[in-house]
């Protein structure tokens, strides 16, 4: 009852200031119109912020990069000096948690392009659902939030609980890379991919345990925030299907890490490195990116997993991949081109050379997974009695 109590006002709030931009409309008072802007946030709308605000009464405040608490931000560094001021007026909206804010524009849809940026480059706002505006003389920018006061500082509780735990698990003096990996991996293992699960949009899903691509990308952007490791999330599409994933600059050079291909079943394996490290001439095999002009171009190979781990061929040698399963019975490589892979597993899986890597004569059975999208074969051998 006291949940519902708290939320009564809000709404008795809301419809009465939807009554009376009505009136206005009708009367002329506004030249504009209340408008959604596009979200990729969870939906269910618990609660609204009730905080002071500075929009009523139209100032623009105009907060410099103090503003910021810590996190690296990508797609701010590649604005203008004019959407760069937009940006910092939405982020402290969002940081806090006010109802609204007056922005130094008029336009609608570059506002609706900064904060999908804000929202991009700052996974702790996970409690954004989406944004509402007026057009007047400026842009008054209004927030919608998914949570209550309450329940927020609940989430950032149990979030600090994930962070905290997942930081012990780090090797003291671990390099960069050492902990991206650590990241990847704590990531993966703690969360399953569910399409429909709550917050699955943003970084809180992986903290509760189900979530989807953005999830993963938005929960490992904050753990390489919270480490000082430099990374942005990427959106695109992958097969006509939407997805997310992430870009983390080690050892010089900015490489694709993708958690929710890492997670699944890989004969066996819970997870897989296939897209951990991946230059971006790979990535664009099979991925059309969002923002393409605005992301880092590099495409070194030399902190791809795989490469860093020996398992990485220019060619297809069948003596190598016979050498392999003499130490193990799971081994998995990947290629430098499509043209090598095709031709690799044309002999191992269509001529029959995978019979070649069975190490003893008792004979044995061979599974095989091909994974085109990052040019790497997963292959595991049970040996016969």
């Amino acid at each position: 009852m006291k949940k519902l109590l708290k939320i009564i006002p809000a709404l008795v709030f809301a419809a009465c200031c939807f009554m009376f931009a009505a009136e206005c409309l009708k009367a002329g008072g506004f030249t504009g119109a209340i408008a959604d802007f596009p979200t990729a946030i969870h939906r269910a709308v618990k609660g609204q912020m009730q905080t002071t605000t500075d929009y009523l009464n139209g100032e623009q405040t105009e907060y410099d990069e103090s503003v910021f608490t810590g996190e690296y931000h990508y797609y701010y560094e590649k604005l203008s000096d004019d959407d760069k001021l937009i940006y910092r007026q939405i982020y402290a909206m969002m940081q806090k948690r006010m109802d609204g804010i007056s922005l130094n524009t008029t336009d609608t849809d570059n506002v609706s392009r900064i904060q999908q940026f804000v929202l991009l480059d700052n996974p702790q706002f996970f409690y954004i659902e989406k944004s509402q505006y007026t057009v007047r003389n400026s842009i008054i920018f209004s927030p919608v939030y998914n949570m209550s006061e309450s329940d927020i500082d609940n989430a950032i509780s149990t979030i600090s609980g994930y962070v905290s735990a997942c930081m012990a698990g780090i090797d003291e003096g671990a390099s960069d890379y050492d902990k991206a990996v650590h990241f990847y991996e704590y990531v993966i293992e703690h969360a399953e991919y569910e399409e429909n699960s709550p917050h699955n949009q943003d970084m809180y899903s992986a903290v509760l345990g189900r979530t989807v691509c953005q999830g993963y990308a938005m929960m490992f952007k904050y753990l390489c925030d919270r480490a000082g490791i430099s990374s942005l999330i990427v959106t695109g599409t992958t097969s006509d299907a939407n997805h997310a994933w992430n870009m983390v600059y080690l050892d010089g050079a900015w490489c694709a890490v993708d958690c929710t291909y890492g997670d699944g079943d890989y004969l066996g394996k819970g997870i897989s490195y296939s897209w951990f490290g991946v230059p971006l001439d790979v990535v664009k095999l099979t991925r059309t990116l969002d923002n393409e002009d605005m992301l880092p171009q590099e495409a070194s190979v030399e902190d791809d997993y795989y490469y860093r781990n020996g398992l990485y061929f220019t060619s297809y040698d069948l003596k190598v991949l016979q050498g392999m399963t003499t130490s193990s019975n799971y081994i998995t490589f990947k290629f430098s081109d499509r043209e090598t892979y095709d031709t690799a597993c044309h002999s191992l899986f269509d001529k029959g050379d995978y019979k070649y890597l069975i190490p003893t004569a008792r004979g044995g059975t061979i599974t095989y997974m091909q994974e085109p999208n990052s040019l790497a074969v997963f292959i595991h051998i049970e040996l016969g009695s």
